[in-house]
């Protein structure tokens, strides 16, 4: 083979462009059949092609559940999570028309563990005195940037772990350290953060 010979998808045999390509554990796939794979899988290296194609499979039979799915419930807001009731299903997806993307159609019995995730980051805040120097507020300020989490760990063939934010914002807080406790409390959308992502664990476990 020339070294700029192009290459095939091991999986449909199609002749990739030179930069095309996915590496998996023993071989390579075409864009074309990476877009038919979950939305939420990543895990490439560590799969082989015969996964790989068992994959692809399954997102055929997966498309014939989307057709008949009926959200119930939805939960977030990028990406969502949508329960059917009636078939005991979930979703998550970022798409307006499920359809469209084709998203993975879970068991609620695939559940083994839902867990709330609330990660905190802070930054001191500063400001510049009249002398142009920059200065540290006493007491010290500080800006909290709380980012909600929900992580879902699966039984499922290709998918073991779903983590999914639930606001498309963080939520921010400007407080005094002995302050910050009641400042969490009294925000309007920490708690209402925190409320759906408990009401989606709730859901997901019920």
């Amino acid at each position: 083979m020339g070294l700029f010979s192009k290459k095939e998808c091991d999986v449909c045999k199609k002749k990739m462009a030179l930069m095309e390509g996915y590496k998996c554990a023993d071989g390579t796939i075409c864009n074309d059949c990476k877009k038919k794979m979950s939305p939420l899988f990543t895990d490439y290296k560590n799969t082989t092609i015969t996964q790989i194609k068992g994959q692809l499979t399954y997102r055929e039979e997966n498309a014939q559940r989307v057709r008949v799915f009926v959200a119930a419930e939805t939960f977030g807001e990028y990406p969502k999570v949508m329960v059917d009731r009636k078939h005991n299903w979930f979703v998550v997806t970022k798409a307006t028309k499920l359809s469209d993307e084709n998203p993975d159609v879970f068991d609620l019995s695939d559940i083994q563990n839902v867990l709330v995730e609330i990660e905190e980051n802070k930054r001191e805040l500063h400001f510049t005195n009249r002398k142009g120097k920059t200065c540290s507020y006493k007491p010290a300020r500080y800006e909290f940037t709380y980012q909600f989490k929900v992580n879902i760990q699966m039984n499922h063939p290709f998918i073991k772990m779903i983590s999914l934010k639930i606001t498309k914002e963080d939520v921010k807080i400007i407080s005094e350290m002995q302050d910050k406790e009641v400042m969490v409390q009294s925000n309007e959308k920490y708690q209402e953060s925190l409320q759906v992502a408990n009401a989606l664990k709730d859901a997901l476990e019920s």
